[in-house]
Protein backbone atom coordinates (compact mmCIF):
# COMPACT_ATOMS: atom_id res chain seq x y z
CA UNK A 1 0.00 0.00 0.00
CA UNK A 2 1.67 3.24 -1.06
CA UNK A 3 1.78 6.09 1.32
CA UNK A 4 -0.02 9.14 0.65
CA UNK A 5 2.26 12.41 0.68
CA UNK A 6 0.66 15.22 2.79
CA UNK A 7 0.46 17.65 -0.27
CA UNK A 8 -1.97 15.43 -2.03
CA UNK A 9 -5.05 16.45 0.83
CA UNK A 10 -6.42 19.62 -0.04
CA UNK A 11 -7.84 20.80 2.77
CA UNK A 12 -9.38 23.89 1.28
CA UNK A 13 -12.05 22.49 -0.01
CA UNK A 14 -15.30 21.41 2.42
CA UNK A 15 -15.65 17.75 2.70
CA UNK A 16 -18.83 16.61 1.30
CA UNK A 17 -20.04 14.85 4.14
CA UNK A 18 -18.97 17.55 6.41
CA UNK A 19 -22.11 18.62 9.07
CA UNK A 20 -24.18 21.86 7.95
CA UNK A 21 -25.27 22.54 11.72
CA UNK A 22 -25.45 21.84 14.73
CA UNK A 23 -28.95 20.19 14.88
CA UNK A 24 -27.74 18.08 11.84
CA UNK A 25 -25.80 16.15 14.71
CA UNK A 26 -27.93 16.23 17.13
CA UNK A 27 -31.53 15.10 15.70
CA UNK A 28 -30.37 11.46 14.61
CA UNK A 29 -28.65 10.85 18.04
CA UNK A 30 -30.80 12.90 20.29
CA UNK A 31 -32.38 9.50 22.08
CA UNK A 32 -28.85 8.13 22.48
CA UNK A 33 -27.21 11.65 24.18
CA UNK A 34 -30.79 11.64 26.44
CA UNK A 35 -30.57 8.02 27.42
CA UNK A 36 -26.60 8.37 28.01
CA UNK A 37 -26.86 11.84 30.31
CA UNK A 38 -30.01 10.07 31.98
CA UNK A 39 -27.78 6.43 33.04
CA UNK A 40 -24.70 8.67 34.17
CA UNK A 41 -27.13 10.67 36.41
CA UNK A 42 -28.33 7.68 37.76
CA UNK A 43 -24.49 6.36 38.31
CA UNK A 44 -23.65 9.48 39.91
CA UNK A 45 -26.84 9.31 42.25
CA UNK A 46 -25.78 5.19 43.15
CA UNK A 47 -22.42 6.47 44.03
CA UNK A 48 -23.01 9.69 45.44
CA UNK A 49 -25.63 7.55 47.88
CA UNK A 50 -22.98 5.09 48.60
CA UNK A 51 -20.99 7.62 49.98
CA UNK A 52 -23.23 9.31 51.77
CA UNK A 53 -22.90 13.06 49.89
CA UNK A 54 -26.81 14.17 51.29
CA UNK A 55 -25.97 17.74 49.05
CA UNK A 56 -24.78 15.79 45.92
CA UNK A 57 -27.53 13.36 45.97
CA UNK A 58 -30.45 15.94 46.46
CA UNK A 59 -28.60 18.07 43.42
CA UNK A 60 -28.44 14.82 41.44
CA UNK A 61 -32.37 14.50 41.82
CA UNK A 62 -32.66 18.00 40.64
CA UNK A 63 -31.27 17.71 37.94
CA UNK A 64 -33.06 14.55 36.81
CA UNK A 65 -31.43 11.11 38.36
CA UNK A 66 -34.43 8.60 39.08
CA UNK A 67 -32.74 5.20 39.89
CA UNK A 68 -34.42 4.82 43.18
CA UNK A 69 -33.45 1.31 43.77
CA UNK A 70 -30.01 1.84 42.87
CA UNK A 71 -29.37 4.48 44.64
CA UNK A 72 -31.07 2.71 47.96
CA UNK A 73 -29.07 -0.20 47.20
CA UNK A 74 -25.78 2.44 47.18
CA UNK A 75 -27.49 3.89 50.59
CA UNK A 76 -27.54 0.11 52.30
CA UNK A 77 -24.43 -0.73 51.16
CA UNK A 78 -22.51 2.64 52.35
CA UNK A 79 -24.71 2.36 55.42
CA UNK A 80 -26.41 5.66 55.26
CA UNK A 81 -29.59 5.24 56.55
CA UNK A 82 -31.22 8.86 55.71
CA UNK A 83 -30.52 8.63 52.26
CA UNK A 84 -31.72 5.03 52.18
CA UNK A 85 -35.36 6.79 53.33
CA UNK A 86 -35.03 9.34 51.08
CA UNK A 87 -34.80 6.84 48.30
CA UNK A 88 -37.33 4.91 49.78
CA UNK A 89 -39.87 7.96 50.25
CA UNK A 90 -38.71 8.88 46.91
CA UNK A 91 -40.33 5.36 45.42
CA UNK A 92 -37.93 3.11 45.73
CA UNK A 93 -39.52 -0.64 45.87
CA UNK A 94 -36.83 -3.38 46.14
CA UNK A 95 -36.57 -3.28 49.82
CA UNK A 96 -36.34 -7.12 50.24
CA UNK A 97 -32.71 -6.66 48.42
CA UNK A 98 -31.96 -3.21 50.37
CA UNK A 99 -32.59 -5.56 54.08
CA UNK A 100 -30.26 -8.28 52.39
CA UNK A 101 -27.45 -5.36 51.22
CA UNK A 102 -27.29 -4.14 54.39
CA UNK A 103 -26.88 -7.53 56.43
CA UNK A 104 -24.64 -8.28 54.01
CA UNK A 105 -22.25 -5.32 55.19
CA UNK A 106 -23.18 -5.55 58.70
CA UNK A 107 -24.66 -2.21 58.90
CA UNK A 108 -27.03 -3.38 61.89
CA UNK A 109 -28.82 0.34 61.96
CA UNK A 110 -30.55 -0.29 58.74
CA UNK A 111 -30.90 -3.73 58.61
CA UNK A 112 -33.16 -3.70 62.06
CA UNK A 113 -34.69 -0.73 60.67
CA UNK A 114 -35.79 -1.82 57.15
CA UNK A 115 -36.87 -4.65 59.06
CA UNK A 116 -39.23 -3.17 61.98
CA UNK A 117 -40.59 -0.09 59.43
CA UNK A 118 -41.43 -1.99 56.38
CA UNK A 119 -41.45 -5.90 57.09
CA UNK A 120 -43.32 -5.40 60.33
CA UNK A 121 -40.82 -7.01 62.36
CA UNK A 122 -41.05 -9.99 60.40
CA UNK A 123 -37.22 -11.55 61.72
CA UNK A 124 -35.44 -11.28 64.64
CA UNK A 125 -31.48 -10.76 63.97
CA UNK A 126 -28.66 -12.22 65.84
CA UNK A 127 -25.46 -10.85 65.68
CA UNK A 128 -22.02 -12.64 66.37
CA UNK A 129 -19.00 -10.24 67.76
CA UNK A 130 -15.24 -11.16 67.40
CA UNK A 131 -15.03 -13.61 70.32
CA UNK A 132 -18.00 -15.85 68.87
CA UNK A 133 -21.16 -14.41 71.09
CA UNK A 134 -24.40 -13.69 69.65
CA UNK A 135 -26.49 -10.90 70.98
CA UNK A 136 -29.77 -8.83 69.38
Amino acid sequence: MKRRDFDEFNFSKPSPKRLKTESDLKEPYSHYYSSTFTNMLDEALLNACFGGHDIIVNLLIERGASDWNGGLLGACSGGHASIAYLMIQKGATNIQQALQTAMFFGHSQITHDLNNVYRGNTCEFLYRNKSGNTFQ
